[in-house]
């Protein structure tokens, strides 16, 4: 039974996946030209913090959204996204660390 449940639930997430990704592809011909820049500024920033930090892309995600650390760089893009990946990894980071986030 467990076996059926966890097939299940796989494809559930899958379904899922899918679905979010095919609404992204049908508005991406919609989206003006600052959403895809700021798109692409936030799947940057979670991939530099998942590196720097050794983290799967989910995790770091996962963990930016639980801290916070999402709503600072959507909150604040205009300022980070001029300065460099770093500086906006480090800042996410005390973010996070001060809504009682804790990374090595």
């Amino acid at each position: 039974m467990r076996f059926i449940l966890n097939k299940i639930f796989v494809f559930s997430v899958r379904v899922l996946i899918f679905c979010r990704i095919d609404y992204f592809a049908r508005n991406l011909k919609t989206m003006s030209r600052e959403e895809k820049n700021r798109i692409a500024y936030y799947i940057a920033c979670i991939g530099a913090f998942a590196e720097r930090f050794s983290l799967s892309n989910a995790f770091a995600y996962n963990y930016l959204l639980k801290y916070s650390g999402l709503d600072f760089i959507y909150d604040c893009y205009e300022t980070e996204h001029t300065l460099s990946i770093d500086d906006a990894v480090e800042d996410m980071y005390q973010i996070c660390k001060r809504n009682g986030g804790a990374l090595a």
